[in-house]
């Protein structure tokens, strides 16, 4: 697709115009899978098209901003909806829980009686209040915790979360519930016989609001979440790097669940050491071990800075050391000469002149050579533009100039029609990042790659209209270029 102007584009021989824009990222989520929109302008006729084009480019504006509205109305319809499922409560969240219900009795204690109450009134509160004490109290001698259950739930619903404990925990967290309202029951029988008990000064635990923060967001983030939200934490993250942190935290979760552990939130220091030691009896190499607990640090570590999570349970978890045999292996060792016949005495090299038949093509031949030549990774030659072959004239020496080439505003269009020439490539260069700042270099190009005819397949490849130097490669589901050399 050539472009001709901003948003307009020409395809094909008949050079038919069409409008193209890219959505917005915080429009995405309304167009899953559609980073951009395509419009026929139904015209090849250029002066034609920027008058139509115009119109079409208002239309998509008025489309994005009711996009924009309803993706607004449907976060806060979410967030309005949002009620966390707890399966545990701290024994800070149970004791808030219940100093708040004694300070919420209190003050609604305080209400009535601030607006009076006649000698028939005041008798009929203290009969209520005393037959409460007796009942209820009698339930706290006996430990019959039944009864206040439902209350309790009805409770943590109003602070905005539901809960789903098991047995034991939630018969524990009711008796400590039971214990508040006997104590709230007292208080008032005290102010009964005159004792004022100021309402301020009782049960002066963690406020509403802080209450309703703690139960909103530190027990029920799920692994999903956890993890999305440490996807987000970097613009663009490379797809290989969300897959390889992907793998160690998924296996986590397993283990979390067969532990009868449902949220990240509740994973303890234990369970991320029993996590390292499982990796070491399946056989994986330290390193390995070490680097995928790392990669769980990292993700809680930005939960936690993001106030999804309060405490990083894998912080000062330790992960295998490497024994003396271990340190003196070396990471990668090079291609001995037999490594070498093999690959290049294949029916690409020796005479037969064979090529991939799948998108490696051309590539097939250049990449190991390039690769042989100039030491340079595999992606990194994968992903040149022709515009990365340079020569410098003041030393004689045709070079590869390696850059950061992100990924171009024109991605590839109409995947899903058939090309009217095969033959035809795309115009556009790979996009892909080197994997650090010391990659971005130059590297000189061996006499031996001009004498094989580098220069002359350079040549023949802009003959087609292509600006990277092995346009029919294609990324592969980790985003690779070079995914199948590798």
């Amino acid at each position: 697709m050539k472009q001709i102007a901003e948003h307009l584009y020409a395809r094909g021989k008949s050079g038919k115009l069409y409008c193209r824009v890219r959505v917005p990222s915080k429009l995405r989520p309304a167009y899953p899978r559609k980073p951009e929109i395509i419009r026929a302008l139904g015209t090849s006729d250029r002066r034609e098209g920027k008058a139509l084009l115009i119109t079409e480019l208002a239309a998509i504006q008025q489309e994005f901003a009711l996009k924009e509205r309803e993706l607004a109305v449907k976060a806060s319809q979410r967030a309005q909806r949002s009620v966390r499922r707890l399966t545990a409560l701290t024994e800070q969240q149970v004791q808030a829980m219940a100093s708040n219900w004694v300070h919420q009795s209190l003050l609604a204690d305080d209400l009535q009686r601030s607006h009076g109450l006649d000698d028939e009134d005041f008798e009929s509160l203290n009969d209520q209040l005393q037959q409460q004490r007796q009942e209820l109290g009698r339930l706290l001698a006996q430990g019959k915790v039944e009864p206040i259950v439902p209350a309790m739930r009805s409770f943590l619903h109003l602070l905005g979360a539901e809960v789903d404990l098991n047995p034991e925990h939630e018969r524990q967290v009711a008796y400590k519930l039971l214990e508040a309202v006997v104590q709230a029951l007292d208080v008032r029988i005290d102010r009964q016989a005159g004792r004022v008990k100021p309402s301020a000064t009782m049960a002066p635990g963690m406020n509403i609001t802080d209450l309703k923060k703690s139960l909103s967001i530190h027990q029920g983030a799920t692994w999903a979440e956890v993890f999305a939200k440490w996807v987000k934490h970097v613009d663009d993250r490379p797809k290989p790097t969300v897959i390889a942190a992907q793998t160690p935290w998924r296996e986590l979760e397993h283990l979390a669940r067969a532990a009868g552990v449902k949220y990240p939130g509740q994973v303890t220091k234990e369970l991320v050491n029993e996590f390292v030691e499982a990796m070491a009896r399946r056989g994986l190499a330290t390193v390995t071990i070490n680097e995928r607990l790392a990669k769980v640090k990292a993700i809680y570590k930005v939960a936690v800075g993001r106030m999804l999570l309060e405490v990083n349970p894998a912080q000062d978890v330790l992960g295998r050391g490497k024994s003396a045999r271990e340190k003196r292996r070396k990471k990668r060792l090079p291609f001995d000469q037999s490594d070498l016949n093999t690959i290049f005495g294949c029916s690409i090299y020796n005479g037969e002149h064979k090529r991939s038949q799948g998108s490696s093509k051309e590539a097939s031949y250049w990449i190991p050579l390039l690769m042989y030549y100039t030491g340079a990774r595999t992606e990194e030659v994968a992903g040149l533009a022709l515009e990365d072959l340079a020569y410098d004239a003041l030393v004689n020496c045709w070079y590869l100039n390696l850059v950061d080439r992100p990924e171009p505003d024109d991605a590839e269009l109409f995947d899903d029609e058939e090309d009217e020439n095969e033959d035809v490539v795309k115009a556009e260069a790979h996009g892909r990042l080197l994997k650090n700042a010391a990659s971005i270099r130059r590297v000189p190009v061996a006499q031996e790659l001009l004498d094989l005819g580098l220069l002359r397949y350079v040549e023949w490849v802009k003959s087609k209209g292509a600006k990277a130097l092995f346009p029919t490669l294609k990324k592969d589901f980790h985003g690779k270029l070079s995914g199948s050399f590798s």
